[in-house]
């Protein structure tokens, strides 16, 4: 009895915390990647350093660039990229990905895709081929008929994944319909209370031709009145068609379209064109 009674205390501390641990699951990459897919996860990393975001039109409060990336991926043609995330006080505000087309001779197209996850406008930012400035900040919308957040991040994660399963995402393709694949495993998980966030997770749902993230989902804790509840705000990545449904019923839809462009954007999501580069060619 004394033991069991040990055992279960210790397990109850375990799931005790003010907040969740950040998670990184690219850290057991498995296989190793080769010398062409390490120079480009270098090339990347370079990439998205450079950009300074801000909270602000006085420029007075920067983003926080999270130096690893927080997802990679790769589709079975070998386009490759990886997902980064600028923060302000611990809450996720843009979601960028630096990416690189299959090689032709060594030679690969590179593009810088970006949406925002901030409530309100950001202000304008330059980019490697022209000027982004979302014009909207967006919405988070209450999750339906849902238990109230648990006390724990632990069952707080098991909530934001029995949510998260809830969700059906079908991308259009070549007039083909795919079902995307929900990776259960968060690809980011933060808390901001500061920002009024208790909990939060980005969640990936890729295309079956590889792990592509084609939409995010975020879920969010709110701390508000008269109690927390649960938010969610899908966030496209395509520029293919896609819409989702929630217990079978459609709640947002994407009409896709943007493709890759050089210039200036006001749009929530985008992505930039940002030239070709020359990659060493794999060890024999």
């Amino acid at each position: 009895m004394v033991i069991r009674m040990l055992l279960a205390a210790c397990f109850a501390v375990t799931l005790v915390g003010s907040a969740p641990a950040q998670t990184n699951p690219i850290e057991k990459e498995d296989p190793p990647p080769t010398t062409a897919h390490r120079w480009l996860q270098d090339y990347f990393l370079k990439q998205a350093e450079k950009y300074e975001f801000y909270q602000d039109e006085a420029k007075t409060k920067p983003l926080t660039f999270v130096e690893k990336p927080i997802f990679r991926w790769k589709q079975d043609n070998d386009w490759v990229g990886d997902l980064f995330v600028w923060t302000h006080q611990g809450r996720p505000e843009i979601v960028g990905c630096i990416l690189a087309s299959s090689s032709d001779a060594g030679t690969r197209s590179i593009a810088h895709e970006f949406h925002t996850l901030a409530l309100k406008p950001l202000p304008r930012a330059k980019t490697v081929a022209g000027a982004w400035q979302p014009q909207s900040g967006l919405k988070m919308i209450p999750f339906p008929e849902t238990e109230p957040p648990a006390k724990t991040p632990a069952l707080r994660l098991a909530q934001m994944r029995a949510m998260a399963r809830e969700f059906t995402a079908i991308m259009k393709n070549d007039d083909k319909d795919w079902e995307l694949r929900w990776l259960p495993q968060p690809i980011y998980r933060y808390a901001a209370p500061d920002a009024g966030v208790i909990d939060g997770a980005l969640f990936a749902y890729v295309w079956t031709r590889g792990t592509d993230p084609e939409l995010l989902l975020m879920l969010e804790c709110r701390d508000e009145q008269p109690q927390p509840r649960w938010t969610y705000l899908p966030v496209e990545f395509t520029t293919r068609p896609v819409r989702l449904t929630l217990k079978e019923r459609e709640v947002w839809t994407w009409s896709g379209g943007g493709g890759w462009i050089t210039g200036e954007s006001t749009k929530p999501y985008q992505t930039f064109f940002a030239g070709n580069v020359t990659v060493p060619a794999d060890n024999p």
